[in-house]
């Protein structure tokens, strides 16, 4: 699975990486995703900048919920 952000103007997507997209954040500068084996949380940069892999700590599995909160430094999941 592929992310893509769009936007409503016509122009083309951008592939931001791989997983299963779950948020967007209030600022929209990143993309919370999991991998397809939800194994872990990852921010993926909807402009420039490097994919972060959240700390796991002793979760083993997420299940596909998550959001911002609206401050947009902290991070609501289900695991």
């Amino acid at each position: 699975r592929s992310i893509y952000l769009r936007t409503t103007d016509g122009a083309p997507a951008l592939r931001l990486g791989e997983g299963v997209p779950l948020a967007l954040s209030p600022d929209k500068q990143w993309v919370l995703s999991t991998p397809v084996a939800a194994t872990s949380l990852v921010l993926l940069p909807t402009g420039v900048g490097q994919a972060r892999t959240l700390p796991a700590g002793p979760i083993a599995s997420y299940f596909p919920a998550a959001r911002f909160l609206p401050d947009g430094r902290r991070v609501l999941f289900a695991a």
